[in-house]
């Protein structure tokens, strides 16, 4: 069996105490969050953080205490792992990549539950509110 990983974020923002998270569409047409694969030499981190610009040209502050994960297996002989950090926009203008991503955009959390293709992306979702809402409570 061959295992594969992919790394990336759920990023997010605050709003006036409004969440809103950026969603992808590929272009096979799946809503979900940016990742990819972790190239030689990469930790998850530099990798989340490298699929995040690649894809959506924002770069981003990861907070790791936040770790979701996501496994599948795309093809019979494929185990994949999927980690998730939540990103914080620091710099740049989101763009859709016009190469794998068609589409880029800022959803409120009820929008994204809606749009998002995978029940496993709907569980990270859930489970990066609830955690930034501890976060949050704990300040």
């Amino acid at each position: 069996m061959r295992k594969e990983k992919s790394c990336g974020a759920v990023i997010m923002r605050n709003i006036n105490g409004k969440y809103f998270t950026l969603l992808i569409k590929h272009m096979h047409g799946h809503w979900g969050f940016p990742k990819g694969h972790e190239e030689e030499g990469e930790d998850e981190v530099a990798a989340a953080l490298r699929e995040v610009k690649e894809e959506t040209g924002l770069e981003v502050a990861l907070d790791t205490g936040f770790r979701g994960t996501s496994t599948y297996w795309p093809q019979e002989d494929v185990y994949k792992q999927v980690v998730y950090f939540i990103g914080v926009p620091v710099e740049g203008t989101e763009r859709a990549d016009g190469v794998e991503i068609e589409q880029v955009g800022w959803f409120t959390i009820s929008e994204a539950k809606a749009l998002l293709s995978y029940p496993s992306d709907i569980t990270i979702l859930e489970n990066a509110i609830r955690y930034l809402k501890d976060v949050e409570a704990n300040e």
